[in-house]
């Protein structure tokens, strides 16, 4: 699972500059290569996503977890439309530190990761 880069956003509800908002933002859909709306729920600090949130992107993935800088870091849990999902540290964007990842089939690895990979 690769989490998009946000991009240029609107704030529709909040303080989405420093404390709690929703942001909507335009972002690739890496499915098909169009756009999609992105949906931020969670708190900001300098204009950035920063502290406990949760995130929807256009593949129908969410992410509940700790940004720092716009990126989840910190502890976090995606989890996919196809039943793939990631419990753990993050680390810039990427599974980074102690995590579980089950597949949709059911297998599932148990340790440690780093820069995204087991």
């Amino acid at each position: 699972m690769v989490v998009p880069m946000i991009g240029i956003g609107q704030c529709i509800s909040g303080d989405c500059e420093n404390g709690y908002g929703v942001k909507i933002t335009t972002v690739p859909n890496l499915l098909d290569g169009g756009e999609g709306s992105e949906v931020y729920y969670g708190n900001f600090s300098d204009g950035k996503r920063k502290g406990v949130g949760q995130c929807l992107y256009p593949d129908g993935s969410k992410y509940v977890g700790e940004f720092e800088n716009d990126k989840p870091h910190g502890k976090g849990t995606i989890t996919a439309p196809g039943g793939n999902k990631y419990i753990g540290q993050w680390k810039n964007n990427k599974y980074h530190g102690n995590g579980t990842f089950t597949n949709a089939n059911g297998t599932k690895y148990v340790g440690e990761f780093k820069n995204g990979k087991p």
